[in-house]
């Protein structure tokens, strides 16, 4: 995770307490933060996409880094050889891909004026909230990382850019009948 503005429509701040949060959250597990290929959602399941785990977070600059422990698991999946893909898109074309965290309990920290309006930058617009992590359920590695700009520098590959819309929208559009209760008694 990198310090600044999360790249989504959450509108969110990442600070130094953040990435101390996210340190200290992902070095809970002694066995590690698991990471899979891609991030599970309401149109797809994560199951066979396991790639190991995300060990010895630390705080480096303006950036929260984890070593990724390959699973033996991950050579031999029913989606393939992920492991073996990871590495060679690591060495090939690095900028193609990053990490996101999968957050478990969090909670955001609006910036308040002492009389209790939202604080503004120099152009007049409110500041976006502080993202304050308390625990991680995973660190997976995507094509687009919303909080960083890939995993070794900044790339988006604009022809997946209509699938990212369209499952992101599919995931709200089911998630939105969910939580309706379309779906009761059924």
């Amino acid at each position: 995770m990198t310090k600044g503005n999360i790249k989504d429509h959450r509108a969110w701040e990442i600070d130094d307490d953040t990435l101390d949060q996210i340190v200290s959250a992902g070095n809970k597990n002694p066995m590690g933060l698991k990471s899979r290929f891609g991030h599970p959602n309401m149109s797809s399941t994560a199951l066979g996409t396991f790639l190991g785990r995300m060990k010895n977070f630390k705080h480096d600059g303006d950036i929260a880094r984890a070593d990724l422990f390959i699973s033996k698991t991950a050579y031999d999946t029913p989606e393939g050889d992920l492991a073996s893909y990871v590495l060679d898109l690591a060495e090939k074309d690095p900028d193609a891909f990053g990490t996101s965290v999968v957050l478990g309990e969090f909670e955001l920290e609006y910036r308040i004026e002492k009389d209790g309006t939202p604080k503004k930058d120099e152009k007049d617009n409110e500041l976006p909230p502080l993202l304050r992590v308390k625990t991680l359920l995973a660190a997976d590695v995507v094509d687009d990382p919303a909080a960083n700009d890939g995993m070794f520098s900044k790339f988006f590959n604009a022809s997946v850019e209509l699938s990212a819309k369209a499952t992101e929208f599919l995931d709200n559009l089911l998630n939105l009948i969910y939580r309706s209760n379309v779906f009761e008694g059924m």
